[in-house]
């Protein structure tokens, strides 16, 4: 399933005929691993000519090529912007799937995915009911994984650690997405091409200050003002769940950006489009998908309180992040 991004129609019917017959000589010649499928199927594509929405491969002769795998290859590359696996691990489009409903979504790494994860999410589906009563029965929950927090030190992204963490996530019911995305209000340029409902991101107190970290927003002639501006409107909000730890805990009250941008957080806040979804005395401490990963490595049993009850028992079953 292709997108044709020429501006000229005679572009689009070129573009068109080169995928067609490249499927063709790829389905008879090129299908011995899944690099050899994307090359032999892009092969003089141009760079922003076509974006992939997803790879659906079936049958004896591609029983060797996993279907993830291959549609994270299209985000790797770039050739898709984002993909989507349903709560059965199968490949979705992305468009159809989110086609004028509203969106909760929660980024991470999930390497595991932890209860603090899961209870930022029940908080987050609560505020959404308050703010937007009527919306609340057409919704869609996603975990968003981004290409950057599923690479490793050493810059690769491991198969098997992917797949892991997919089916964890699945496990738990809802959607997964894996985006190129680093900064929000491009993840949200990418929403609003399929709807136009309500959509709120949620995130921990502690990643509040990379929401004013200039050098993320170079690219922007306003600079941060722009890129928050792009984000944050009347229908699109951000969750913030505390970051509690032994000695402190930090909320949308205790978090101080530069004073130079001291007035445009509070713009955000006052106008409700920055949240709080729960005070301190309301959660427990943060547990970090690290801690757990950490407890795994080390055989400490008490990482199977900190996870969801179906993910521990997957982890256990199919031996998960080992």
């Amino acid at each position: 399933h292709v997108r044709l991004l020429d501006k000229y129609r005679l572009q689009q019917q070129e573009a068109l005929g080169i995928l067609g017959v490249n499927l063709v000589h790829t389905a008879f010649h090129a299908l011995k691993s899944t690099s050899d499928i994307i090359d032999g199927l892009t092969e003089g594509i141009r760079e922003g000519q076509v974006s992939v929405d997803f790879i659906r491969l079936t049958g004896p002769d591609v029983d060797h090529i996993n279907n993830h795998l291959i549609n994270l290859e299209l985000v790797r590359r770039g050739l898709s912007e984002a993909i989507l696996f349903g709560p059965d691990q199968k490949i979705l489009n992305v468009s159809d799937e989110l086609v004028q409903k509203n969106v909760l979504i929660q980024r991470g790494s999930f390497r595991p995915v932890t209860t603090t994860h899961v209870d930022a999410l029940e908080k987050g589906i609560a505020q959404f009911k308050k703010d937007f009563p009527c919306e609340a029965k057409n919704s869609m929950v996603l975990f968003e994984l981004t290409m950057h927090s599923l690479s490793h030190e050493d810059g690769q992204i491991h198969e098997k650690d992917f797949l892991d963490r997919v089916r964890a996530l699945c496990s738990l019911g809802h959607h997964v997405l894996v985006s190129n995305f680093f900064l929000f209000y491009r993840l949200k340029r990418f929403l609003r091409a399929a709807t136009q409902k309500p959509v709120v991101l949620i995130m921990g107190a502690s990643h509040l200050d990379r929401l004013f970290d200039e050098k993320h927003y170079a690219d922007l002639e306003g600079g941060v003002l722009e890129g928050l501006s792009k984000l944050l409107d009347e229908t699109t909000k951000l969750y913030v769940y505390p970051h509690k730890t032994e000695q402190s805990c930090m909320t949308t009250k205790s978090f101080f950006p530069a004073p130079k941008y001291l007035k445009i957080y509070q713009h955000f806040i006052e106008q409700k489009q920055i949240v709080d979804i729960s005070g301190c005395d309301e959660t427990s401490e943060y547990i970090h998908s690290d801690q757990v990963h950490k407890m795994l490595e080390q055989k400490n049993p008490a990482w199977e309180t900190c996870v969801p009850k179906p993910v521990a028992s997957l982890i256990k079953k199919e031996n998960l992040f080992q």
